[in-house]
């Protein structure tokens, strides 16, 4: 952990002043020792969206700059995956709460009488505990019921001798009957004439993605939360969570075409997860672990210096020894319970919550289909259809082709310096191309331009380059400074 500093991050100049003081805490303080950085190596910053947008924007507003380190090129915007999993999970319950449907969540959550389950707004819904702990027993127990229905017991413990007496390719063929006609894109087209099963339909499929994020976050399987990207970029798209399909879009294109070999799967394999206890079940994202270390600095004042009279200084000292003392009292706590009032929060068993949605949605045949209703009947109204949404938005209206355009026209530049050497060619002749992409990304003509001017423009850019010492390095101080650089971010 880094020494806390008191900078904001809500405006875009102070996640820029934030890039500025990483390399100083890391010992990178000189501007000979930034070049060096921000040509050799590149960095994952993590944090929720908010976060990364600033730097993207920041990015998008430096593209002209005449090198690397003023471009920020070394740097890689990670999302963080539970701020992803908030909000998806948010969306999933303001799109199928739905008071007036037989299968929407406001049943599950009325029967279950939880407070904080309360009807949510589109900017605003439960607390992520809340919602996070619903959506887990409501998957449960409607997943049970799927698959009663598909083996065609009536009880659990039928369904358990059913299980017992089947074997592996019975198993198999309930499980794809289950997601064929019950959680997929294809069955709520199969049953689009009867509302209250497609919206069952709908509920399961956002479901289990829901639950396929959280697992495989879990158990650190980095390559299934990879394989989900492409279905919650529909799924944002669709529930109008515009800044998350935006940062899919984005994070899938960079892996795609533009990552050096090798970096997008260490960004996967390193930046996305972490386990600090060592267990196949104890992962969680990153941008987590920074929200627990926030966490420590501003409440739990038993980890750090007292609050009477501290001070930044005395925060910038505790800093960085703080996740030693939280692992220190969380050691404690689980040992030595008996004589205090532990911190440690046990979870309740869930079963008999379980059993009675189980009974609800038996009750109500939220997986069967509607039987003919006469005329005059009141048909259920339809849930908002997310992946059909956002199926249209990305298929049909060129979304992912604007985003790919507009990170072309702002991520493809380089200086005039950095040209000349990389294609081996004069700097008069890397000018003139650098001349011709610009005119051509902002559809200018090159015959309406003054080309001495714009020459004597680019030249005075490119003297920048060498006042951040681009001729200036000594090799045997660039060795020194990349194995102190490796030692500093391998720890």
């Amino acid at each position: 952990m880094l020494e806390p500093v008191p900078m904001e991050e809500q405006t875009y100049g102070g996640n820029y002043a934030i890039t500025k003081e990483l390399p100083r805490q890391m010992k990178v303080d000189t501007d000979e020792k930034l070049v060096l950085w921000a040509r050799n190596r590149m960095g994952p910053w993590t944090g929720d969206s908010l976060t990364i947008q600033r730097l993207r924007h920041l990015q998008r507003m430096k593209a002209d700059d005449s090198n690397r380190l003023e471009r920020m090129q070394h740097i890689i915007p990670v999302f963080g995956w539970m701020h992803l999993d908030m909000n998806l999970c948010n969306a999933i319950f303001y799109h199928h709460f739905s008071e007036s449907s037989n299968s929407g969540l406001a049943r599950d959550a009325a029967a279950l009488g939880r407070s904080g389950l309360t009807k949510p707004t589109k900017s605003r819904g439960p607390a992520y505990h809340t919602v996070d702990e619903f959506m887990q027993h409501t998957t449960t127990a409607r997943m049970r019921g799927l698959w009663l229905w598909a083996s065609g017991t009536n009880t659990m413990e039928q369904l358990i001798a059913w299980e017992k007496e089947s074997s592996p390719s019975i198993i198999a063929e309930a499980a794809q009957k289950i997601w064929l006609e019950r959680a997929s894109n294809r069955a709520t087209q199969q049953f689009k004439s009867d509302p209250q099963l497609c919206n069952s339909i709908a509920i399961n499929r956002e479901l289990l993605l829901r639950h396929e994020v959280r697992y495989s976050m879990r158990h650190g399987d980095v390559g299934r939360m990879e394989h989900t990207l492409p279905q919650l970029l529909y799924f944002f798209s669709g529930a109008g969570c515009a800044n998350y399909a935006r940062e899919i879009a984005e994070v899938l294109h960079w892996r795609k075409y533009e990552a050096p070999p090798g970096v997008a799967d260490l960004v996967r394999d390193e930046c996305w997860l972490i386990n600090t206890l060592g267990r196949s079940d104890s992962f969680y994202a990153l941008d987590l672990r920074q929200e627990l270390n926030n966490l420590y600095i501003k409440y739990h004042f038993e980890h750090g210096p007292p609050p009477q009279g501290c001070t930044w200084e005395a925060h910038r000292r505790w800093g960085p020894a703080l996740p030693v003392f939280a692992s220190v009292i969380l050691h404690m706590d689980e040992n030595f319970h008996d004589f205090y009032r532990s911190r440690k929060h046990y979870v309740p068993d869930p079963e008999e919550d379980i059993k009675l949605l189980l009974k609800r949605h038996a009750e109500r045949r939220i997986h069967a289909e509607t039987p003919e209703r006469p005329a005059e009947a009141v048909q259920e109204k339809r849930h908002h259809d997310c992946f059909a949404t956002g199926r249209v938005k990305i298929d049909e209206k060129g979304y992912l082709d604007a985003v790919a355009q507009e990170r072309i026209e702002y991520f493809s530049n380089l200086s005039p310096l950095e040209i000349a050497k990389h294609d081996n060619i004069s700097m008069e002749e890397a000018i003139q191309l650098k001349r011709r992409e610009g005119m051509k990304a902002k559809g200018v003509t090159p015959q309406n331009t003054n080309n001495d001017t714009y020459i004597d423009e680019m030249l005075e850019e490119n003297a920048e380059d060498l006042l951040y010492g681009y001729e200036q390095v000594d090799e045997e101080e660039y060795e020194d400074i990349r194995h102190r650089l490796g030692d500093g971010l391998d720890s």
